[in-house]
């Protein structure tokens, strides 16, 4: 990162912010209409996901992306492989080559491989960090918002439960 970061080349991972319990309330019930009832393996993450910011590109969510890949950008920062791997964001998804201390993105795509997809993203292995390393702040602090509003529908231990895998998903 340079001496002097402006916001445009500093490397971002973001969501969109839900403040309002009511919405909250909103986006629980419209995910799983049967929260109340259902066993915990029967719930899966909120739809959604993280968008890399860095240099004036962005990398975004496809469909089936959710709030638990932010691990999969945090394997991207520390694979070690000198392959091209896959990351998944939902589709189409994107692949990652780390060289060195700097990691290359593709732009995302359907594709088994990387072959002939053109790189869209670099940025340090640092940047990335740093940048899932904020995401996943504002992740728990969306999941202290979350939460008085689960415990609203179900006992407070539960809660906590359905809490961590809608923002975190099943690990």
């Amino acid at each position: 990162m340079s001496s002097n970061p402006r916001p445009s080349r500093r490397a971002r991972i973001s969501r969109r912010r839900g403040r309002d319990p009511g919405l909250l309330r909103l986006l629980v019930t419209r995910h799983d209409p049967d929260i109340t009832t259902l066993d915990l393996d029967e719930i899966g993450p909120l739809s959604g996901g993280y968008i890399l910011s860095h240099a004036g590109k962005t990398i975004e969510p496809g469909c089936c992306g959710d709030l638990g890949n932010l691990e999969g950008w945090e394997r991207a920062a520390t694979e070690s492989s000198e392959g091209w791997e896959m990351v998944w964001i939902g589709h189409p998804w994107t692949f990652v080559r780390p060289s060195s201390e700097l990691l290359h993105f593709v732009e995302p795509s359907e594709q088994a491989t990387a072959d002939g997809l053109t790189e869209i993203i670099r940025l340090s292995r640092a940047e990335l960090l740093d940048a899932v390393e904020r995401a996943s702040a504002e992740r728990s602090h969306f999941a202290e918002r979350l939460l008085p509003v689960v415990q609203e529908m179900v006992p407070k231990v539960t809660a906590e439960l359905i809490v961590d895998v809608l923002v975190r998903g099943h690990r």
